[in-house]
């Protein structure tokens, strides 16, 4: 209780020093303002003085810090919520409170900037700032006299104030705002009408004291004179004159009567007790609820007393409350109190007489004491509301928690709302998810269900679910009837009627999921800010649940991917040596039974273009784990040279030309002529190759076409087949390392191709397209521009 006045005595202790210190040296009484400088500046202490300039910059930036956040909060709580829950037109302000702060916040240090600019060059701080105190004490008399008068009464005190507040205004402001010529000079020189004797400074002839002591003398005059002649004129209210007999000689020691004449009723504390651990064990270990009764019972000073009245009980309540606060919060504290019935209905009946009694000693006017109860229903209300809330969170948080699979996670998220908070529910997720389905719906009614699903089939519906909530400024807003009459559809409503609807965009990581949106056949549903919150705290987590459920199928996928890729590559990397030893063995078979000579050159020849065959398959897979390790780290590197295009695509087709015929596959060039740039030669031979033996895996049997044509940027590159096609599903994830379109072991090779193809072109800073239906074949393009920049190791 020390603190502030300390700090006050702190702040001020200095001032009398620095003030006798400026009048000695022979300083202007009008610069005290700025004494703190200009005396270590005369001592020739520089740095001091900068040291005291930058003290006293960083506490008025302080100060108007805190007085800049109090002012706005009480305009805000205090003045826009007030006015926006009684007039209806006003309550949309309610959601935006925070925004009205930074615009009450913002009015404020305009305001004050500006009266510095138009009366701080006039004005001292110290004048600026005694013509506020002067205000302030019109608050005096009306304070003092509801204290110590018992006929003072609302309608003297605002009198009072309007006299008091009108004279201030008029000694000490009018004339700021003449000096600065917002008002005419001949109404401080001669005053109004010519009425000398009304001058703001010399006020019905009163000239002896300066300007200020002059505006504090007859607004203090006419204040208590209008306080005292108002209060005797009107008659107080009956309220008024209960708060009068409370505030007025209330340190006067008054004969007290006893609460009651009956001596109250008292209970064994150990029931009460056992009542006490188990409501502390549903939260906590037996342990840890036996310890927390003991420190309950002995903060309300009853550990060692075997009885215990009402009134103790109470407190006993409250202690008892405000230790679960601590660790389930507030509202499910007060809820579990009520739940575990920890007073009877006979001490609760003795608790209302006793209270009954006090309140009937309170002398309280029937229109307070029915407000006060009723602010207390409320807050029971609102506590309990909450504590639902919170209920319905955490049972949220452990099914969401409960699995990390995503059709379950999913189903979750739709279902879990309905009915209690929603009728139906519609997820719509931004991107496909690895398998999860683009879109669920799920309503209380299996009909209606249905048919909201039949609408998501709509790719505009499912569109416009994801663009709103990305383009909100808020992640949950309500849509107007309109609005979901527009994205709906009449159709629609007519047979699944929706009278309000609540969307929230799903966020994780920087990364929008997909959107939540709530239906409800009740109209206003979704309004309350309470309900607001609910929602958003749900949509967190959601959000978070979501994610994992992500990360988890990715890392499932990734292993999956591992133990294929290892099951691929052990098949892959054996065929060619296996194919390879065989030969080898054939050869040291024959060497050994000195039949080598047996061989003819042509057999000898065939078997060492086989074996040489082996070794490029060989050398081309271990590439492809090279570059993919390259790529994965950014590593690619780019030697740019002068390149004949046309002339490369003829070199790979001629290469290839063994593995064409195998295949089945008709080749057909379209190459236009001297389609030259620079690219680096390796890469783009690798990018043609794998595209080429891309289709002769997917496409064997049929006729595959080259397409090459010079842009203006660049070069422009198309194998299209005549296979089976890809999938919609599978277009994206053809591109991912270890990723094909068929099953595994219908194709060989190790899922690399065309990740290797995607890095090489993006190091190209080129473009890679695929344009694909099942059955219809496919086409890759690649677009490059002519200039490709060189990357090192280093990049």
């Amino acid at each position: 209780m020390w603190v502030v006045p300390l700090y006050l005595f702190a702040i001020s202790f200095f001032v009398v020093p620095i003030a006798a210190a400026g009048l000695i040296l022979g300083f202007n009484p009008v610069e005290a303002d700025n004494l703190v400088l200009t005396l270590p500046l005369a001592a020739g202490n520089r740095w001091l003085s900068l040291f005291v300039c930058l003290g006293g910059l960083s506490a008025g930036i302080g100060m108007i810090m805190v007085e800049t956040m109090t002012v706005s909060t009480m305009i805000s709580n205090h003045l826009v919520l007030p006015l926006s829950s009684r007039f209806k037109a006003l309550r949309g302000i309610q959601r935006h409170l925070l925004g009205t702060r930074w615009v009450a916040a913002a009015l404020f240090i305009t305001t004050g900037y500006v009266y510095e600019r138009l009366f701080g060059p006039n004005y001292s701080l110290a004048n600026i700032g005694l013509i506020s105190f002067s205000a302030m004490l019109q608050l005096a008399p009306p304070i003092i006299a509801g204290m110590f008068w018992r006929k003072a009464n609302k309608s003297g005190a605002l009198l009072g104030l309007t006299a008091g507040f009108s004279i201030w205004l008029y000694c000490l402001i009018v004339p700021e705002f003449a000096s600065i010529g917002w008002l005419p000079s001949a109404l401080i020189e001669e005053g109004p009408f010519g009425l000398a004797f009304l001058r703001p400074g010399a006020l019905f002839g009163l000239t002896a004291f300066n300007p200020l002591t002059h505006a504090v003398l007859w607004s203090l005059f006419l204040n208590i004179s209008s306080l005292i002649v108002g209060s005797l004129l009107f008659t107080p209210s009956t309220e008024e004159e209960i708060d009068a007999s409370r505030f007025v000689d209330a340190l006067e020691i008054r004969p007290t009567r006893s609460m009651s004449n009956q001596k109250l009723p008292d209970f064994p504390v150990d029931s009460k007790r056992e009542l006490i651990v188990e409501l502390f064990s549903r939260y906590f270990n037996p342990n840890d609820a036996e310890q927390l009764t003991i420190q309950a019972l002995r903060r309300a000073g009853f550990e060692a007393t075997p009885r215990i009245t009402v009134l103790q009980l109470a407190s006993i309540r409250r202690e008892i409350e405000r230790t679960l606060a601590a660790a389930i919060g507030s509202p499910a504290a007060h809820a579990a109190i009520r739940e575990q019935e920890f007073m009877t209905s006979e001490e609760l009946a003795a608790l209302s007489s006793v209270y009954s009694d006090i309140l009937a000693r309170l002398a309280v006017h029937p229109t307070e004491l029915t407000s006060r109860i009723e602010n207390y229903e409320e807050r029971e209300n609102i506590l309990e509301r909450d504590a639902g809330y919170s209920r319905l969170l955490a049972r949220a948080s452990q099914q969401l928690s409960s699995s990390l699979n995503m059709e379950s996670t999913l189903a979750t998220i739709v279902r879990f709302l309905i009915p209690e908070t929603a009728d139906g529910c519609v997820l719509v997720l931004s991107k496909p998810i690895l398998s999860a389905p683009g879109s669920l719906v799920a309503h209380k009614d299996r009909e209606k269900e249905a048919r909201l699903s039949e609408s998501l089939n709509s790719n505009e519906l499912r569109e416009s679910l994801i663009k709103i909530p990305e383009s909100a400024y808020r992640k949950v807003f309500e849509l107007s009837q309109s609005e979901i009459t527009q994205l709906w559809g009449s159709s629609l409503l007519d047979n699944l009627p929706i009278r309000s609807a609540s969307m929230l965009t799903l966020t994780s990581r920087g990364n929008v999921l997909g959107s939540l949106s709530l239906l409800s056949e009740r109209p206003d549903q979704f309004r309350r800010p309470e309900e607001i919150n609910l929602i958003e705290e749900y949509g967190h987590r959601c959000s978070t649940a979501l994610d994992n459920a992500i990360l988890y199928a990715a890392s499932q996928e990734a292993i999956q991917a591992r133990e294929d890729f290892l099951s691929i590559a052990s098949h892959e990397l054996r065929t060619p040596l296996t194919a390879l030893r065989t030969q080898i063995q054939l050869l040291i078979r024959l060497s050994s039974l000195g039949k080598f000579d047996s061989l003819s050159p042509e057999k000898l020849n065939s078997m060492m273009v086989m074996a040489d065959r082996q070794m490029d398959r060989l050398s081309r897979l271990i590439d492809e784990l090279l570059d993919i390790s390259r790529a994965r780290r950014g590593d690619l590197v780019l030697s740019p040279s002068e390149i004949d295009f046309g002339h490369l695509v003829r070199e790979i087709v001629e290469r290839h030309q063994i593995e064409l015929n195998q295949a089945k596959c008709g080749i057909e060039l379209q190459l236009e002529k001297e389609v030259i740039g620079f690219w680096d030669r390796i890469r783009l031979e690798e990018v043609v190759a794998n595209l080429l033996t891309n289709a002769m895996k997917y496409a064997s049997g049929s006729l595959i076409t080259v397409q090459l044509t010079g842009t203006e940027a660049g070069a422009r590159l198309s194998v299209q087949d005549r296979g089976v096609g890809i999938h919609p599903k599978d277009q994206v994830r053809i591109f991912k390392p270890f990723q094909r379109a068929t099953e595994k072991g219908q194709v060989r090779g190790f899922g690399l191709g065309l990740y290797i193809v995607h890095e090489i072109v993006k190091a190209h800073q080129g473009k890679l397209y695929l344009k694909s239906e099942p059955g219809k074949g496919s086409t890759f393009t690649i677009e490059l521009p002519k200039y490709a920049l060189k990357r090192t190791a280093a990049a």
